[in-house]
C-alpha cells in the first residue's frame, strides 16, 4: 500500500530535473496559464470542495482560490527580480 502522496512526490521529483532547465520566463507561462486554469475551473474546484468536506464555495473562494491566484500573479510580477 502507498502513501497518501507517494505517488505524487516521486512524480514531483521525476519532474524536478526538467522544471530546473527551465527559463524564468518558461516558468512563468507554466504559472500564468496555471492561474488562468484555477479561475477557469473554479466552479469544479468548489464543488470537490463541497462533495469532500462540505465547505460552501465562499469559503473556498475566500480561504483556498483567492490566496492563490494572488500568490500566483506575485509570482507573475516579481518571480525575475527574486
Amino acid at each position: 500500500m502507498t502513501m497518501p502522496l507517494e505517488r505524487e512526490a516521486s512524480a514531483a521529483r521525476s519532474a524536478l530535473p526538467s522544471w530546473s532547465g527551465k527559463t524564468v520566463s518558461q516558468r512563468l507561462q507554466f504559472i500564468r496559464r496555471l492561474r488562468e486554469q484555477l479561475i477557469c475551473q473554479r466552479e469544479r474546484l468548489w464543488q470537490a470542495a463541497y462533495d469532500d468536506v462540505q465547505r460552501s464555495p465562499q469559503e473556498v473562494l475566500a480561504s483556498e482560490l483567492l490566496p492563490i491566484a494572488s500568490a500566483l500573479k506575485f509570482l507573475e510580477r516579481h518571480a525575475r527580480r527574486i
